[in-house]
């Protein structure tokens, strides 16, 4: 049975930068499988979601969805594949401005506010894109 996924020897490297994001990575998720990536800081999990949701070009390897390169799909691949994307939450570094000193005053939890923040600006986003993407 074909894989649904299946990267063999992915590689990225950013621009300017002298060593790879993603060197030698190699892994196959079967039909029916749980997977997710597990790992430290700085060592590839999101630039490889990034290749394979097709927001990076440039890799080397082979990767392959559904039984097709990444290269191949078309327009029809976000279609067929459920995306979430990651935006960074910028508004949650250590620095207690605005809100953040008014909860911590109320004895509040400010990464729990930017949590709540952060999920309405992703509701937000979805219901945009919908109305934009499915007229």
């Amino acid at each position: 049975m074909t894989p649904i996924i299946e990267v063999s020897g992915l590689e990225y490297r950013y621009a300017g930068t002298r060593r790879p994001a993603v060197e030698g990575f190699e892994f196959r998720v079967e039909r029916g499988e749980v997977f997710g990536f597990l790992g430290p800081s700085g060592v590839g999990k999101s630039t490889t979601q990034n290749v394979l949701t097709g927001l990076l070009n440039g890799y080397a390897g082979r990767v392959s969805v559904m039984g097709v390169d990444l290269a191949a799909w078309g327009a029809d691949y976000y279609e067929r594949i459920g995306v979430s994307f990651e935006f960074p939450n910028h508004f949650l570094k250590p620095r207690r401005t605005g809100w953040r000193s008014r909860a911590a005053r109320a004895g509040g939890d400010y990464l729990a506010v930017g949590a709540t923040l952060s999920a309405a600006l992703l509701i937000h986003l979805v219901r945009r894109f919908r109305r934009v993407a499915f007229r």
